[in-house]
């Protein structure tokens, strides 16, 4: 009887395992679908600003499915005596680092300037947190042309470099390709071993998705 009893038990456990796991299974399918839509078309006539974008947001389709900004027009740009360096702290294993922006004179920042309505640039803010504050700075074009451009800029000085995930590694390579930033640096990017676990970093990657989706209202 009690051999029975812990049977059945097992039996439970394993019924219980299992239906989470193909819950979080279905999760996963359900927001990369999302995700991975047709870019939303642009809203209406809005006030309009260049925001400089040097990470996952340099990809279009992550700042409009996933943060709701409607994009106009993007262009590849350079931000100088600024550094981009992945000194974010994340959530460890899974997501080490994220990137942020430091002033840092003499060195070359690489991003997107997209052109986007002002209320967006708020939804930008909101997603982001409290860890950067907003800033205005000259971007210089391929073409030399000089333009006007808003960007988040880290609180805190770097103190040491952190491991990103493969997850958002992707995504700035994605970006970074999709605007033909220079080859030297999408090879950077490539160049990154980032963390990455099994199973558990695309799950996980899913409710990172969703959390930022939220708070992009």
């Amino acid at each position: 009887m009690a051999s029975l009893k812990n049977t059945m038990r097992k039996s439970r456990i394993l019924v219980v395992v299992l239906s989470i796991v193909l819950a979080l299974m279905i999760l996963q399918l359900s927001v990369h679908a999302y995700t991975h839509r047709q870019i939303q078309p642009a809203k209406g006539d809005q006030p309009l600003i260049w925001y400089f974008a040097y990470g996952s947001n340099m990809s279009t389709r992550y700042l409009s499915n996933i943060r709701n900004v409607s994009v106009i027009e993007s262009k590849q740009a350079v931000l100088y005596d600024h550094q981009v360096r992945f000194s974010l702290s994340g959530i460890q294993p899974i997501e080490p680092g994220f990137a942020a922006l430091h002033e840092a004179t003499d060195h070359i920042s690489y991003g997107v300037a997209h052109q986007i309505p002002t209320t967006d640039f708020e939804r930008v803010i909101a997603s982001e947190g409290d860890d950067y504050y907003v800033k205005q700075v000259t971007l210089t074009l391929p073409n030399g042309e000089q333009i006007n451009a808003t960007t988040l800029v880290s609180k805190t000085d770097p103190l040491s470099d952190i491991i990103p995930s493969q997850r958002y590694l992707n995504i700035l390579i994605e970006g970074a390709t999709e605007h033909q930033l220079p080859e030297k640096y999408v090879k950077e990017l490539r160049g990154y071993d980032g963390a990455y676990i099994p199973i558990l970093s695309e799950l996980f990657g899913s409710v990172i998705y969703l959390s930022v989706m939220i708070a992009s209202g």
